[in-house]
Formats: C-alpha cells, structure tokens, sequence
C-alpha cells in the first residue's frame, strides 16, 4: 500500500519505532555476560580485569521473559510502568447517604424476603449512611457467620436494588461492587466473586504472543484488515494497562474512551511516567501510566469519530484478537481468551492460568 495514502501510516511508524528499539536492546542483552572471577586490577582506575574466558552469555530464558514484559507494557523500560501508582480513587457522594430512605423504598417493593423481619438484613441505625450500612452488613456476615438462607437472599435483594439505583451512574457501582460482587458466594467465610473462566489471566509469554501477531497482522496483513488489527492491538494494550492498574472497569468503557484521555504529564524525575490514561472505572475516572509508545499509538490511530478513539465496533475487534489468538502456538492449550481475559494482570506461570477462588487477588483497586 502507498504509505502517501495509507491512513494507518502513523500508526505504523510508532510500531517500527517500537520494533527497533525492541532489536537494540536484544542486541544488548545478548552481549551481556557474567563475569566469574577477575583476574587483576587497573592501577589508574581500579577496576577489575576479567578473563574473557569466563564471561558466559546471558540465559536465553531471560531474554524471553524481558521480551514479555517490554510487548505488554509497550516499552523497553517497562519497570516504572509496575509500580501501581496512579490519580486518588474518587469516593461516590452516593455512599455517603443516609441508607434510611432506600431502604424504605426497598421495602415498598413488598418482597417475600422481607415478610419475617427477624430474619432478613436488619434496618438501618438512626442517622446510618449507605456506606457504612454496607460495611455491617458485611462485619454480620463474616465475623457473626450470619448463614440463614432467608437472610442471605435478602442481601442479595437489597444488593441488586442498590445496583438498579445506580445503573445510570456507573461510578456509583465500585464500592458496592467491592463490598458485595453482583455474583458472589462464600467461601471459608470471605466474601468471593464468581469468576468465568474467561477472567483468568494468562502468561506473560502468551500474552506478548499475541501482542507480537497482532503487530504482524498491522504491519504485515491483509491491506482490508489492518485497520481493525491496529484498534484490536491497541484495545488489548489498554485491556493489559487497565490489568496492571487492577481498576473495577468494564471493557465497553474502556472501547468507547475520549482521546482526550491520553494525556502527557512531564515529570522532574525518571522514575515516574510522563504519559497517562484516564480510564473510567466503577470509581470514577482515575489516571493509568502507560508507556509512551502506546500514548503515541492510540493518537495515531485514525479516528472517524472524534469523540472515539476505537472507530471499529467491539465485535468486530473481537473477531480479529480471535484470529490473533488462533495464530499463536503459546495459547493453543489456554482454553478461551477474551479482551476480559487481557483486563486481569498476567502472570510468569507459563502454560498456565490463574485458577483461584476468589477474583480480589484481579479485580479490586
């Protein structure tokens, strides 16, 4: 394709960029060596001589697992990227309420859960806000091991219409959803989300794999189907950012995000990242250091609608991280793998996927 008239030439250049300077650091990482014994030192500078015959080079698994880290976080010094740092979680005027009138109108709705009032959640204290309610709610349920059944459903009553009040206003959902999951169980007295299988992260190696044949699909691919493969590429970048920041999010808020959201910062020192995401959460809008090849990447994307920086609908990207994941031999024995999948911190496991009970160790801030 004519790059005079290829839409996609920016975005291109920034993955170029991002390959080459990939090359420059393994060609660095392959002349490094373990010294084992000096054999003499310099008079003038003190520094120790070492016999070239004892310089090893460096492990190739070693490389392999930096090379991950450098495709999932879109740069070749990844390591301040980490940290989990980021804006303060804002706090919902919602929880700060009085929990009286909502569950006065709870129980307006005249509910069988509610008929034997010795039995279901108690009424709240005098002057007794949403979220403090929420929080005894939860203190009767572990520490007093409240296990009636009737008890139980009138939680989860009370839960789901908190929810339907705060539907319209996804911000209001995060403390709740962190209190109280919308599916959840127990398990050996701790509160637990159930969590699909689609949920549970991958391996690094895998998930760089994927990262690498989407890039190939960008640079390489059908001229028809570049364009989706570079949003595909650049969804599953924010999918992973958002999984590093382990923010409550849904993935439809993070496909419709404002370029706007990409925001450069300078900083004084290097340790702290220059370029930002603000991502919407079940909190509210909160700010995720990304890497400035990814900045550069979701700015050169071509937009169609200003508003967006993800022109191509979900299904359709869907459809392409399918193909992507269909090409990768490192995913073949991985069962099911979603954008879902991408928004949960990967792991160093390799071949396999976190299979724990409960989903705090993914999903909560």
């Amino acid at each position: 394709m004519n790059s005079a008239h290829d839409p996609l030439e920016k975005v291109k250049e920034v993955l170029r960029d991002f390959l080459k300077d990939i090359e420059e650091i393994q060609s660095i990482h392959k002349n490094m060596s373990a010294p084992q014994m000096a054999v003499a030192f310099t008079v003038a500078d003190r520094m120790p001589i070492f016999d070239a015959a004892t310089f090893s080079p460096a492990p190739d698994s070693a490389w392999e697992k930096e090379n991950a880290y450098t495709w999932i976080y879109g740069a070749t010094r990844y390591h301040p990227l980490m940290r989990r740092i980021g804006s303060p979680r804002p706090h919902p005027s919602f929880y700060s309420e009085l929990i009286q009138p909502l569950f006065k109108k709870w129980l307006g709705k005249v509910l069988d859960v509610q008929n034997i009032p010795n039995y279901r959640i108690p009424d709240p204290l005098g002057g007794e806000r949403v979220h403090e309610y929420l929080t005894r709610l939860q203190s009767i349920l572990i520490h007093q091991k409240e296990r009636r059944k009737i008890w139980w459903h009138s939680l989860r009553s009370f839960t789901k219409f908190l929810r339907d009040q705060a539907r319209n206003q996804i911000e209001q959902l995060g403390e709740l959803d962190a209190i109280f999951p919308e599916d959840m169980t127990l398990y050996f007295d701790t509160i637990i989300r159930k969590v699909p299988i689609t949920l549970y992260p991958i391996d690094i190696w895998a998930t760089a794999d994927i990262l690498k044949i989407l890039a190939h699909f960008v640079l390489e691919g059908r001229p028809n189907s570049q364009e989706s493969a570079a949003q595909a590429l650049g969804l599953a970048w924010i999918c992973l950012g958002n999984g590093n920041a382990r923010f409550m999010t849904r993935l439809e808020l993070l496909h419709e995000i404002h370029p706007s959201s990409v925001k450069e910062v300078k900083q004084d020192d290097m340790f702290t990242p220059n370029h930002w995401l603000n991502i919407r959460t079940l909190f509210g809008k909160i700010d995720a250091p990304i890497s400035k090849t990814l900045h550069d990447y979701l700015l050169a994307l071509p937009k169609t609608n200003p508003h967006y920086i993800f022109s191509q609908p979900l299904r359709t990207l869907r459809r392409t991280l399918d193909r992507a994941i269909a090409a990768s031999d490192q995913t073949k024995d991985l069962g099911k793998i979603t954008f879902l999948t991408l928004m949960h911190q990967c792991h160093e496991g390799r071949g396999q996927r976190f299979k724990g009970y409960s989903d705090r160790l993914i999903d909560t801030p």
